[in-house]
């Protein structure tokens, strides 16, 4: 209960007591009275009363006005710190999936490059190197000998050549490891000798192609690397 209602509420039961008590020390004359005259007395002292709870009702309603507004202030004030909370925290949600994807671009940048870097480090690793030499020539055949000097073996070899007629591997199958020596002849050469001489077509352990030309010079007689 509020404290202007507990002095409003005392104000009346003082007023009433002092009417009460005025009644009882003038009990023989308020007996005495006519109608009338008992209604003008209770119409005056209640009318004092009356308008004192008119005041103090307008009062009241002014003090519960005063109340709402500073409550509906106070949810106003709440409710903007509500919001905001809610742009803070969004904010930081949106720096977070920033910082995120740029975490996630960077490591998938980085991981592309480790990646690369070990690819061309294993490609490096398992290249085949082939070199050749002539062993021997003979009445348009020659015996070549071929080399892997590369790190990887060399599988699928193919001997691609327009200026002999024929072909023969000296070895079995069509793998040369690494460090290890082949030799193949080639029969029928032709009158006129285009470039390359002849070329070797070969794969590595990834099955990545690798493309090995050799010419033949006269001068020193020996097979040139071209490609």
């Amino acid at each position: 209960m509020r404290t202007s209602t507990k002095w409003a509420i005392a104000v009346t039961v003082v007023w009433l007591g002092g009417v009460a008590a005025y009644v009882f020390f003038k009990w023989d004359k308020f007996l005495s009275m006519d109608p009338n005259a008992i209604g003008d007395f209770l119409a005056g002292t209640m009318s004092p009363l009356a308008l004192f709870w008119l005041v103090a009702g307008y009062r009241q309603q002014g003090e519960e006005l005063q109340l709402n507004t500073k409550a509906l202030e106070a949810q106003l004030t709440e409710l903007s710190l509500y919001v905001r909370s809610n742009q803070i925290i969004a904010d930081s949600s949106k720096r977070q999936v920033d910082i995120s994807e740029q975490a996630h671009h960077f490591h998938r940048s980085e991981f592309e490059e480790n990646k690369k870097y070990l690819e061309d480090l294993r490609r490096r690793e398992i290249k085949p190197e082939l070199t050749a030499r002539i062993l021997k020539k003979s009445n348009g055949s020659w015996d070549i000998e071929i080399k892997n000097n590369g790190r990887g073996f060399a599988k699928d070899l193919k001997i691609v050549t327009y200026n002999f007629e024929s072909l023969v591997f000296n070895f079995v199958g069509t793998h040369v490891n690494s460090g290890a020596i082949a030799t193949f002849r080639l029969d029928g050469q032709k009158p006129s000798i285009s470039e390359p001489f002849f070329s070797i077509e070969c794969k590595d352990e990834d099955d990545h192609l690798f493309n090995f030309g050799f010419d033949f010079d006269e001068a020193s007689f020996a097979l040139i690397r071209t490609i």
